[in-house]
């Protein structure tokens, strides 16, 4: 009986089926963009990873008033002698060269983040490495 209570309790704590979709196109969309052929982070061989709940498969749903957040981390294989401000610099300019992202992006302290709340109530997190 507990077994069935527990479960229960996470199944109702789960994103719907549709964030789900949702979360999941706006991931493979921006690993797309990031590790495109051609793109200008191409030479330093991109490698595009889920962080945290996405990656743990724990993504709870947002309560009324908040939305969830996914994290990608863009790690670029890079020679020594370049500062974090300027990988930062060049996911940013590689996503906003892109018209779809455009209006969605913010500048954050430490990573990029696409705002998809408005319609789908979460934000996706770029951690640029």
């Amino acid at each position: 009986e507990l077994t069935l209570i527990l479960e229960f309790i996470a199944a109702a704590l789960q994103i719907t089926q549709s964030q789900y979709e949702r979360a999941s196109g706006a991931y493979d969309g921006v690993t797309k963009r990031l590790g495109e052929e051609g793109s200008p982070l191409e030479a330093y061989d991109p490698l595009l990873f889920p962080q945290g709940s996405l990656r743990l498969r724990t993504t709870v749903k947002p309560l009324s008033s908040t939305e969830f957040d996914l994290d990608v981390v863009c790690l670029l294989k890079m020679n020594g002698g370049v500062t974090p401000g300027e990988v930062y610099d060049l996911v940013w300019d590689r996503m906003w060269s892109d018209r779809t992202y455009r209006p969605l992006m913010e500048r954050m302290p430490r990573c990029i983040r696409l705002n998809y709340a408005s319609e789908s109530r979460f934000h996706l997190d770029i951690v640029p490495a």
